[in-house]
Order: structure tokens, then C-alpha cells, then sequence
């Protein structure tokens, strides 16, 4: 036992793991008890809101490759489960060779479905990533979107590599560039996005 040591207790419960929050023993201390909540699953996906949704936009000859992040958010203690209403995340119906790079869900399955990208499986508490890019045809060096997303988003930021790609929309503003793995990016924000 090392009091300068973080420990956390875990089981498999039905092939599922399910964890402890992090904690450490204080000075002098031999043992702890600990009790492990199991979490119940639900299907209220009402409850599911996105802290973050991050659009980078690469210029491509001809088009732009666009990778979207979702930090979506399960505020509850319990997992959520998306078999009956999976995720619907909008992507456009002209978007192509759509990949998934990151899907933080357990049982996770993704289909797209015309201008939507499908998502089941089952939400874990706290934030879980879903992430994926396509490329978007953008004739005369333009392209444009609407999206509607059926969950409440806290902030949607727009990236572009060397401030190539010029975006606009409602209430979104610009703020000043950010720098991340040496390259810096032009960025856009906006606030608070209810759902539609």
C-alpha cells in the first residue's frame, strides 16, 4: 500500500466491466471499503447530450475532408442502451467514403442510412467519443450544410488547418487560432445549440 498510489477496484458482470472511481489510501490507513454500484440499464435516450461536437475541415482538390467528434454525454449513473432508438447523427447526403475512427460505446454497431449515420449500443456514465470523417464534393471551392441534431450540444467548434478553409453560420464566431501537434488551426465557435 502506497499512499501516493491510485487504486480502483473493478468486476465483470455479465462480460461487462464495471469500475470504482479512483482512490488512494491516506497515511497510515491498511484497508478500505469500497461499494460498487451496478449500474442499471435504461433506454431513456432523452437524458444523452453532447458537451462538445468538433468539425475539423481539411481542403482536398475538389472537395473537403470533414472528421467529426462527438463528446456525448451520459450524465446519469446508469447505461444507457441505444437497440431501441439508436443515435441518428446527421452527415449529408453527398457526404462519401464515410469512416468510423472512434466509437466509445459498448456493443457498438454504426450503419449509415442516406443522410444519417445510425449508432447502437450502450452508453456508459460520463463522456463517451464517437468520432468518424467523410469527404464532401465542393465544386467551385464551396460547400454548404444543414444540420439538426435531436440532442443538446454545449459547444460546436469548427477547425481548419492554416486558416485555408473560410467557415461561416449562425451565431457561430471566430476565435483565435490554436495550435496542436505543430500545426495551427483557424477556429470557429458557438455556444449552447438546442436541439432540434
Amino acid at each position: 500500500i502506497d499512499s501516493r498510489t491510485v487504486y480502483r477496484l473493478g468486476t465483470r458482470l455479465d462480460g461487462r466491466l464495471v469500475g470504482s472511481d479512483p482512490f488512494t489510501f491516506g497515511k497510515g490507513e491498511t484497508h478500505v471499503v469500497f461499494n460498487l454500484r451496478i449500474p442499471e440499464v435504461k433506454s431513456d435516450t432523452s437524458v444523452l447530450d453532447a458537451r462538445e461536437l468538433l468539425w475539423v475541415a481539411e481542403p482536398r482538390p475538389g472537395g473537403l475532408w470533414v472528421t467529426e467528434v462527438l463528446h456525448l454525454e451520459n450524465p446519469t449513473e446508469n447505461v444507457i442502451d441505444l437497440a431501441k432508438a439508436p443515435l441518428e447523427l446527421p452527415i449529408g447526403a453527398d457526404a462519401q467514403d464515410l469512416e468510423a475512427l472512434q466509437i466509445d460505446l459498448e456493443d457498438e454497431h454504426h450503419d449509415r442510412l442516406g443522410p444519417k449515420l445510425l449508432i447502437s449500443g450502450r452508453v456508459p456514465p460520463g463522456v463517451a467519443v464517437i468520432a468518424f470523417r467523410y469527404h464532401v464534393p465542393a465544386p467551385f471551392g464551396t460547400v454548404g450544410w444543414e444540420r439538426r441534431y435531436a440532442f443538446p450540444i454545449a459547444s460546436w467548434r469548427v477547425l481548419s488547418p492554416g486558416g485555408v478553409v473560410k467557415a461561416s453560420g449562425e451565431g457561430l464566431k471566430s476565435h483565435p487560432d490554436e495550435t496542436y501537434d505543430n500545426v495551427s488551426y483557424a477556429v470557429w465557435i458557438r455556444e449552447g445549440l438546442a436541439p432540434q
